[in-house]
């Protein structure tokens, strides 16, 4: 592939910001049972903040009858902000951008078309209602908005130029609705499994022949963005994760992207027989807040450390 063997490796995040610069959407994707993808997110995040962007739209927020995503009294992610954000570290990933001073926006439907309904106008119908959400909520509030949208799979994508036999996806419809230059970054396709027989079929060979600590993104010598696996013409961009290692019994991520600290469970937290769940809460937390953090621990095993933002911190299990 000669777009891979001219290309050299760019830091992913100074990347992107450089290419957003120009633009006012952001979309980015994630897989539901990564949460590092999340993690990325939150760092990506922390630097659009800086160049003005200021609305954080997530497919995985639920909406209240205003329309508003549901949070607790302290301001910060409730177990029904959504389904997905109870993961902690989507949770921190939110508490962060509500630190930051970002504007959280829901946008997905709230209900399922009628099971009669055929899979593709099923499809249709979601993506439309995804897009006009985020131009009523957002930008017939606010023309001069800079959002940052994070999305499941492909949600994010454009149609290729001429293409009539694919659906069109959120991203499209986004784009036809408003005019707005974006730019469509895809962080789902070349990342580490624990098998590696899952993994996309050029990522091997990729961090062998790029070899990096943080995420990239491969630029050709004219400046373009190499785009693999099929989705050319899709997105813009496409994030390379290294192989990250474990510290601490967890995965190394979660200091390097989420800005996590190890931290000892107390040792009489620890389970005497079988197994426990530890969460950590920061001290004020509410019982409907997310935890910081939770790990399971199995007696007569090294016990994992607790990946945590810096505060203080109460703790709870459940055997």
């Amino acid at each position: 592939m000669q777009q891979v063997v001219d290309a050299r490796a760019d830091n992913a995040i100074q990347a992107i910001i450089e290419q957003a610069r120009s633009k006012r959407v952001v979309l980015i994707n994630e897989a539901h049972h990564v949460p590092m993808h999340r993690a990325f997110t939150q760092k990506l995040a922390m630097e659009l903040r800086k160049i003005g962007y200021n609305y954080l739209a997530a497919e995985a927020f639920r909406a209240d009858p205003k329309g508003e995503v549901i949070l607790t009294a302290a301001n910060k992610t409730s177990v029904v902000t959504g389904m997905y954000t109870s993961d902690p570290v989507f949770a921190g990933f939110v508490n962060a951008a509500l630190a930051d001073g970002w504007k959280l926006v829901p946008y997905d439907t709230q209900s399922s078309p009628a099971p009669s309904t055929d899979p593709l106008e099923r499809i249709k119908q979601r993506e439309q209602t995804q897009a006009q959400n985020l131009v009523d909520r957002i930008f017939a509030k606010d023309p001069d908005a800079k959002v940052l949208i994070h999305v499941g799979y492909g949600h994010l994508q454009k149609l290729r130029p001429g293409d009539t036999r694919s659906p069109a996806f959120m991203g499209e419809y986004l784009h036809r609705l408003t005019g707005l230059e974006m730019l469509h970054v895809d962080q789902i396709s070349l990342y580490s499994h624990p098998d590696h027989a899952a993994e996309g079929p050029v990522y091997a060979g990729l961090v062998e022949k790029f070899p990096s600590k943080e995420p990239i993104v491969l630029r050709s010598p004219d400046g373009s963005f190499p785009v693999l696996m099929g989705m050319q013409g899709t997105v813009d961009m496409q994030v390379i994760f290294p192989r990250y290692a474990t510290r601490d019994g967890r995965p190394e991520w979660l200091q390097t992207l989420a800005g996590r600290i190890p931290r000892d469970i107390p040792r009489d937290l620890l389970p005497k027989q079988g197994k426990r769940l530890i969460k950590a809460f920061h001290q004020t937390d509410s019982p409907d807040t997310v935890p910081a953090d939770m790990v399971i621990v199995e007696a007569g095993r090294p016990a994992p450390s607790l990946m945590l933002p810096p505060g203080q911190f109460r703790y709870t299990y459940e055997e």
